[in-house]
């Protein structure tokens, strides 16, 4: 109790609660438990799972947690045939919990450590000239590290046409302010990344340290409310990050003097609200901006609400292009793929939506960033597939070329459709979708949750985080969301995108058995297609000894080899966990079977990617609108322990097609 602790100790209680909150698993464990409602309890299995460690590591961890909440009277407990959650003795102190997480920002995995001091390195020098006894102490390094990091600092200083002077001790960054803003704005924080719409970063918040950001945030929240746009979570956060470094350049006298970017025409209706929302910003810190400062907030704040800008053509002769555009890529895809999308109405809708924006994107010569880019690429592989192959027909009557990040944002839409279409059952449960990242992805996500567990739940509407803390949800029984939410009347349970698979357990009380299509995608493994390779081979020698086979059985046409290779030609076909799913560019299968091969040391597939399982996927024709439950199964794969550990162990073909049907079976969860 918090009564008892002795109050010499009560600073160091403060500094062991810090020091663990500031580690990403434990902050993740405290935050999913704390933006649960009293009445829902997290699987210690689910948990352990969510988080890629076993549950006595994760023993190990709550329990190191609780020596730390004890100064605020909160403890994890373990209820038996339940579950974790939170005993809260006091509500007072639990709400000062609750702000201290917040204050401390958003923790993420550092990954390579020497890459993250790197970028803390190189946000030092960029933000003000720097004595090196300044960065030293700082950064806690040594003389010879300065000069290591200096070093390959300069090395991406050059990438913006930048250059670090050394005059004496002083380290200053040396040209434009627009390249100065593209480094920071790169380094700052990654955009990608899961928790970039949870909060602030110990990055941002060292650098806009004399900024309230969260205060910022909310302004530009309540502009994005006033000019009536459709919320994302992301854009926000995007656009007040460049409002917080124009002032924060502008209080160092670092103003732009002209903005060399194609400036956006904004709607005379939103214009006046804009203009003045940003003069009171400024006028807020007592600051005097440039006309070029007000370029640049347009222009980022156009890039991430491309609604607003004017339209530069006739209406009518647009629109018809661009619906006789979506027309001929859905057509490509139903060639290609078989795959019938045309008579989804929605999905029409929301690609003629997508390319008018996408048309205004182009005017400014705007490159959007897609924060689920790598999610997408390996958790929907057929769809992404899909979108690139009928993607060089929107290239070509559109005149762009479209990014790996833009054909992202193609595929959530045609993936939505996939499991609209090929995946529909009936709705029960009454949920909310709390979703940062922007509709398309939240269409998505909706789609795969309504089909997945259609016989318990019906996603009654889809919000933003700040659209759903303003919302009253009457009718709803449960909240859905992909970010933290800390106190809800409702119960929450948060799931991820790249972490589907082990995040939908805490959705079991709404999951449907096995369904006979488990049956189906077991059919598709034939014993003679299985391999237990010993020798250590290269991608191509594996490929071509698979091929070999289905060839020799006459299960693939004459084709199939070229359109395999094809295929690897475009992008890689690793989609994460050591898993690759190779497949022909077009269909090429007389029979349709799933080639596997375990081997026994990782194989380099491609420049990021070592790969140890090779599922080889032939797919005849008439079979390919039923596939969608193969992908996701393989999809799944990724987060699945119990497969590694299982096919690992294989000594024999009939041992590994066992495995596999249990693999199979265990897709279904139990309720």
């Amino acid at each position: 109790m918090f009564k008892e602790i002795n109050l010499r100790n009560y600073s160091s209680l403060h500094k062991l609660f810090y020091s663990l909150i500031t580690q990403p698993r434990l902050k993740s464990i405290l935050t999913s438990l704390i933006s649960k409602n009293n009445d829902t309890y997290i699987s210690p299995k689910a948990l352990a799972a969510k988080l890629g460690v076993t549950t006595r590591t994760l023993r190990s961890d709550i329990k190191n947690l609780n020596n730390s909440l004890k100064i605020y009277d909160v403890s994890i407990k373990n209820k038996r045939g339940h579950g974790l959650y939170l005993l809260i003795n006091d509500r007072e102190k639990f709400k000062s919990l609750v702000e201290r997480i917040k204050e401390s920002g958003i923790v993420t995995d550092g990954g390579d450590d020497y890459k993250k001091r790197l970028k803390d390195f190189l946000l030092l020098i960029l933000t003000k000239p720097r004595e090196i006894d300044d960065i030293i102490s700082t950064m806690y390094i040594s003389d010879s590290t300065v000069d290591k990091y200096l070093k390959e600092a300069r090395k991406v200083a050059k990438n913006y046409h930048l250059k670090i002077q050394k005059d004496g001790d002083l380290l200053r960054m040396k040209g434009s302010e627009s390249d100065i803003r593209s480094c920071i704005i790169d380094y700052i924080d990654n955009k990608r990344g899961n928790n970039y719409v949870r909060g602030f970063s110990k990055s941002e918040k060292v650098i806009f340290s004399d900024l309230d950001l969260n205060k910022l945030l909310t302004k530009v929240t309540n502009l994005i409310v006033a000019l009536g746009l459709p919320m994302s979570d992301y854009s926000d956060k995007n656009i007040t990050i460049h409002l917080a470094l124009e002032l924060a350049r502008s209080k160092t006298n670092n103003q732009l003097r002209n903005f060399n970017r194609n400036i956006p025409y904004i709607r005379e209706e939103y214009f006046d609200k804009v203009s003045k929302f940003f003069e009171e910003v400024f006028r807020s810190y007592e600051l005097e901006y440039s006309e070029a400062e007000f370029h640049y907030f347009i222009y980022h704040l156009a890039l991430n609400y491309p609604q607003l800008m004017l339209e530069h053509s006739n209406n009518d002769v647009k629109n018809k292009k661009i619906h006789d555009i979506v027309i001929e890529f859905l057509d490509r895809i139903k060639d290609d793929y078989v795959f019938n999308l045309m008579q989804d109405k929605e999905l029409i809708r929301n690609l003629e939506k997508h390319l008018e924006l996408l048309l205004k994107v182009k005017n400014i010569n705007g490159q959007r960033k897609n924060p689920l880019l790598n999610v997408i690429v390996s958790t929907f592989p057929l769809a992404y597939e899909m979108t690139v192959t009928a993607s060089p027909l929107i290239e070509h009557q559109l005149n762009m070329k479209l990014s790996p990040d833009e054909l992202a944002f193609i595929t959530l839409h045609v993936g939505a459709s996939m499991e609209r279409l090929y995946n529909n059952r009936w709705d029960k449960k009454r949920a909310a979708l709390v979703c940062g990242s922007g509709t398309a992805t939240a269409m998505l996500l909706k789609a795969r949750l309504s089909s997945q567990f259609s016989e318990y739940l019906n996603i009654v509407g889809v919000y933003s985080l700040y659209e759903y803390q303003h919302s009253d949800l009457k009718n709803t029984d449960f909240v859905i969301s992909t970010v933290p939410i800390y106190e809800s009347k409702l119960p929450v349970i948060q799931v991820d995108l790249s972490n589907f698979q082990n995040d939908s357990n805490e959705l079991y009380q709404y999951l449907v058995s096995v369904s006979d299509k488990n049956k189906v995608i077991m059919n598709l493994f034939d014993g003679k297609l299985i391999y237990l390779l010993k020798d250590k081979l290269t991608k191509e020698k594996v490929l071509d000894l698979m091929i070999d086979d289905l060839e020799k059985y006459h299960y693939v046409e004459s084709d199939f080899r070229d359109n395999v290779y094809k295929r690897e030609d475009l992008y890689s076909t690793a989609i994460g966990g050591g898993i690759a799913i190779p497949h022909p560019i077009k269909y090429a299968a007389t029979q349709s079977k799933v080639s596997f091969a375990r081997l026994n040391e990782p194989i380099k597939w491609d420049d990021k990617n070592m790969i140890k399982y090779v599922f080889l996927i032939s797919v005849n024709k008439k079979d390919y609108p039923n596939i969608q439950e193969l992908f996701t199964f393989l999809v799944d794969l990724q987060q699945n322990q119990q497969f590694r550990n299982l096919i690992d162990k294989c000594k024999t073909i009939n041992e590994t097609k066992d495995v596999l049907r249990t693999i199979i079976q265990s897709v279904g969860y139990e309720k």
